[in-house]
């Protein structure tokens, strides 16, 4: 799977904040202007939680996705990377949209202080972690298809 992929302008896009036991959602509205933090999907089966992302991204008439790739602060990657890049060319496989790797840093950080504004402890809310770093990511991805980097 090459960077050199865009995604389109307009029309609703997926995010995907990529675990090994679940899997965080957000979505766009059709004009790309707002995230929303949509579902955490617990998973079992890969073929499966792959089957159910391309459920919903049809139910939702989504027009491309943007997978939070784990890269370090340095910018290194490392074997949770590998692990996105596999999930993303099975996915590849199964859907045919558009899929954008993009550094997914800090993002479970923000979603973590979130939940602490709300007096909520996130070990006890790990789905909503998931779903919210999800958000961010996309919101992260948005922004910097505002600025037009």
């Amino acid at each position: 799977m090459t960077q050199a992929i865009t995604l389109p302008k307009s029309g609703r896009l997926l995010a995907i904040d990529f675990g090994e036991r679940r899997i965080g959602i957000a979505v766009t509205d059709p004009l790309q202007i707002t995230a929303q933090a949509r579902e955490t999907l617990q998973v079992r089966d890969w073929r499966e939680t792959i089957l159910r992302i391309k459920a919903m991204a049809d139910e939702l008439q989504i027009q491309g996705i943007v997978i939070g790739l784990p890269v370090s602060l340095c910018g290194d990657e490392g074997m949770m990377a590998d692990r996105v890049r596999e999930f993303a060319d099975a996915l590849q496989r199964e859907i045919q949209l558009p899929i954008v790797l993009w550094d997914e840093r800090l993002t479970s950080l923000q979603a973590e202080r979130t939940l602490r504004e709300f007096n909520l402890k996130p070990s006890e809310h790990k789905d909503k972690v998931d779903r919210l770093a999800a958000y961010f990511l996309l919101r992260n991805f948005l922004d910097s298809q505002q600025r037009g980097s």
